[in-house]
């Protein structure tokens, strides 16, 4: 099942299941399923991508106090997609999984 925006922008090749949780339902999609060429980080979440060094420069570490990296489709529709980065008490959401809510996005054979 292909996903795509309302548009028209195919943004997966499949998904692996819908979770329900208590934001809502989301559709979650593996890394090997996004369409990567589909997607790109919003500059007001570029700092979720960014690198925090120690005082002498070394052993840098992403900042992943955050819960999700955020990514938009790339056409009119600028759905937010989002990549999860921690584990969250209110949906079964999994680590290195993309989701997406389903009212914003057409499953089509």
């Amino acid at each position: 099942m292909r996903v795509f925006t309302k548009s028209g922008l195919q943004i997966a090749h499949n998904f692996e299941r819908i979770v329900h949780g208590g934001r809502g339902d989301y559709i979650e999609i593996s890394a090997k399923q996004i369409i990567q060429t589909s997607i790109y980080v919003p500059e007001h979440a570029e700092w979720r991508f960014e690198i925090e060094w120690d005082e002498d420069g070394k052993n840098g570490k992403r900042k992943w106090d955050c819960y999700y990296l955020e990514f938009r489709s790339n056409d009119i529709s600028n759905i937010m997609i989002y990549l999860q980065r921690r584990l969250v008490g209110y949906a079964d959401y999994k680590i290195h999984y993309f989701y997406v809510d389903p009212s914003d996005v057409v499953l089509k054979e």
